[in-house]
């Protein structure tokens, strides 16, 4: 299973930067650093240059997928909290297009634990569908 992360930004904020720092954060995990890639779109007409669309983040096959998405939720969670800006993240089961969308708010009061069980259960949900689904190479 492949974890597409993306990231728009609420409030004016380069999203590919905000991408690019998260990215950094990832492959610096020892369980996530060789399942780390970057996939670019073209570059929009009239522009120049490429676009970071998203960290894509191989979680593997069967038991591999709870470690490497443990890990992910791990880094994930600390980055968002060491974060100071509005921003919703998508992650997103490539095989399957399922995603669940995390609407991160900088001045809303909560705690570490709340935003790790939140980022935890998130990926969580993704993994056991993708687990669950028929003819799944995941089990």
């Amino acid at each position: 299973m492949d974890l597409a992360i993306e990231i728009d930004a609420i409030e004016p904020i380069d999203p590919a930067e905000k991408l690019r720092a998260l990215r950094t954060e990832l492959i610096e995990d020892e369980a996530l650093h060789e399942k780390i890639s970057i996939l670019s779109a073209p570059p929009a007409e009239g522009t120049l240059g490429t676009a970071t669309d998203m960290v894509i983040v191989a979680l593997g096959t069967g038991g591999a997928i709870t470690v490497a998405a443990r890990a992910t939720a791990t880094v994930l969670t600390a980055w968002l909290h060491r974060e100071h800006t509005n921003l919703d993240i998508h992650l997103t089961d490539t095989a399957t297009g399922r995603s669940v969308d995390l609407n991160i708010e900088s001045g809303r009061s909560i705690t570490y634990d709340e935003l790790a069980t939140f980022v935890t259960r998130s990926i969580e949900k993704l993994v056991n569908d993708s687990v669950d689904r028929p003819g799944s190479d995941a089990e």
